[in-house]
């Protein structure tokens, strides 16, 4: 760059020489290096190296004439730098005289480090990005202004720094102390962060042991670009970068990476799969495999799976990166059938048995699926479920995809088909049945009891079919005297169980033998019964209907008759008798009753 040998230069020195240092040491952290144009000879960096320069500032161009110009020596130097493993920086000479030229020059820059990373100078590329403003023509137009021209020249040094910074790059402004004093508000630079490079010409030998501040604005410089006439490049510019972990870096867009696969699934079709890798920098080139990284597949990729592909960087991209694919099992080419039933369905499918453990079947009451529930069927050769348990008149949205148990990273893992296209089916209600037996009560006879059951549908009275229909168990025994249900589950329209009740009774007494008149009362005589028999039931009344009977009950079955008195003289009685007996039903005592015998009469005795 251009020194100032000027009345305005001595006026800075002359501040300078008043301004104290900020008192921090760098020792070890220091790092010096060059700045070059096309007004320089060419550099040998490899020489520069070994004379310990480590750094380079680059001019990159400038305006002229209204035309963008790169610096005639800026790809040389750049292709140097790069050959000797000199990390470098670029700066761009500004004539902006407002935000619109200064974005203009921003674009230029972009657009000019866009093609250096495409020729792939990126890796030493990690200093800042400068924006070099010192030009005496808008210094002094603003001479008058000064105010006016300092807001102006601060916001177009916004522009541009913010620009390049959006763009991926590190700003930093370059200037002397009357520029930074009199022509960009310092603070704006130092709030946003902006590197700062400031070019201070000192007499005598250069003090490095302090990190140097501008002026006496307390603001401490990253780079300075001082005066050293025995150094070997005393015809150069050259600089100090005084915290250089925190300036020199790679660019974080460039040693970025975003790898890719060219698909992340496949159908099994019984051949490898080998996915195409793309990786990009942060800038969206394309790194080149073998050069920037090496890839590893997983072995196999034939079967159903999930298989991983390993991406190692190498060069300036560093670590790795592991991406996954899935190879999946074909999925079922359809929904045969979907039958409704009462409130559910039954859904059938074409099977698909190759590189498959079984199915997934989702419904919902949703055409989008949502809120679905999943009944996974766990063996290849089931082709239909029956869904139950469902609203009635209710539509119903089915879908049905396969999958495969594979093993990835030691543990089971489930690799999915897509789901088939959906169908829906809408539920019906059930239907109302009654049931009945042939028979309520029939007598012992020593032989198992089986009443035929008949089911009718409620609403058209149609005769119901067992085993379609409903189904019929029998309580165990039903050959002695006592009570026993039959159950009735109903199935397929009819929903529920129904239970009957028959008896097993047993056999009354054959006949009153005789019927006896008494003083106020009688004896009555009978033909004895004692098979399945607990005991008798006798029962009078004065009305021949037997209203108002009362029952006398004997005990024994051993008992045949029976002498009651305290009834009225002169009075006509109608007398029955019937056997008994005690069972149980439902862990209770329960009387079996034969029917009553015929009815005898008997006039009492006064």
């Amino acid at each position: 760059m251009k020194r100032f040998l000027s009345l305005l230069l001595a006026a800075v020195m002359l501040v300078c020489a008043s301004v104290g240092t900020c008192m921090s040491a760098y020792a070890g952290n220091n790092i010096f290096g060059l700045d070059v144009s096309e007004h320089n000879e060419l550099v040998e960096f490899v020489d520069a190296k070994n004379n310990n320069k480590e750094f380079v500032m680059i001019r990159l161009g400038y305006i002229k004439g209204g035309k963008w110009i790169t610096d005639e020596k800026f790809w040389a130097n750049v292709e140097n730098a790069y050959k000797a493993k000199m990390d470098f920086g670029v700066y761009f000479y500004s004539y902006a005289w407002d935000t619109n030229e200064a974005k203009a020059e921003a674009n230029f820059v972009i657009d000019t480090l866009s093609k250096l990373i495409d020729k792939g100078y990126g890796e030493y590329f990690t200093l800042p990005v400068a924006y070099d403003l010192e030009d005496k023509i808008i210094s002094d137009h603003f001479q008058s202004a000064k105010d006016k021209g300092k807001a102006q020249i601060t916001n177009n040094m916004v522009t541009f720094c913010d620009a390049v910074k959006n763009a991926g790059y590190v700003p930093m402004v370059y200037a002397n102390l009357n520029w930074f004093t009199n022509y960009i508000n310092l603070n704006t630079a130092v709030s946003k962060n902006y590197k700062l490079w400031y070019a201070y010409w000192q007499n005598g030998t250069p003090d490095f042991s302090k990190q140097i501040t501008i002026g006496n604005t307390g603001v401490k410089a990253d780079m300075w670009q001082y005066v050293d006439d025995e150094d070997k490049y005393a015809h150069l510019d050259k600089n100090v970068i005084y915290n250089s972990a925190d300036l020199v870096k790679p660019l974080p867009a460039l040693t970025k990476t975003s790898a890719s696969l060219s698909l992340t699934s496949t159908y099994y079709t019984g051949s490898v799969k080998t996915p195409a890798v793309t990786v990009k920098n942060g800038f969206g080139k394309d790194l080149v495999k073998g050069t920037d990284y090496d890839v590893t597949y997983d072995s196999g990729r034939i079967n159903v799976g999930r298989y991983a592909v390993k991406i190692t960087y190498k060069g300036i991209y560093k670590g790795s990166q592991t991406l996954y694919f899935n190879i999946i099992p074909k999925g079922v080419s359809g929904i045969t059938s979907a039958v409704s039933k009462p409130e559910g369905f039954v859904v059938q499918w074409a099977k698909q048995t190759t590189q498959t453990t079984g199915y997934e079947v989702q419904y919902s009451t949703n055409s989008n699926m949502s809120g679905a529930k999943t009944i996974v069927m766990p063996k290849p050769d089931y082709y239909a479920k029956t869904v139950t348990g469902l609203g009635a008149n209710k539509t119903y949205y089915v879908r049905v995809r396969t999958y495969k148990v594979t093993k990835f990273n030691g543990a089971d893992y489930k690799v999915y088909s897509p789901w088939c296209a959906v169908k829906s089916v809408k539920t019906s209600a059930y239907r109302s049945a009654t049931a009945s037996l042939n028979v309520t009560a029939t007598y012992y006879n020593g032989k198992v009891k089986t009443p035929a059951v008949t089911v009718k549908d409620k609403s058209s009275g149609k005769v119901l079919k067992n085993g379609t229909d409903y189904t019929v168990s029998y309580a165990s025994g039903r050959k002695n005297v006592g009570r026993y249900a039959v159950k009735v589950t109903y199935k397929g329209n009819y929903k529920g169980t129904q239970t009957l009740y028959f008896n097993i009774i047993p056999k009354g007494v054959s006949k009153i033998n005789s019927v006896t008149s008494r003083s106020k009362g009688f004896v009555v005589n009978w033909a004895k019964q004692t098979t399945q028999t607990t005991g008798y039931q006798i029962q009078y009344s004065t009305n021949k209907n037997m209203s108002g009977a009362k029952t006398i009950t004997m005990p024994k079955n051993s008992y045949y008759a029976k002498n009651i008195k305290g009834l009225k003289g002169n009075t006509r009685y109608y007398v029955r008798i019937r056997t008994y007996k005690v069972t149980k039903f439902n862990g209770k005592n329960y009387n079996i009753y034969s029917p009553w015998c015929a009815t005898k009469y008997v006039t009492t005795k006064r």
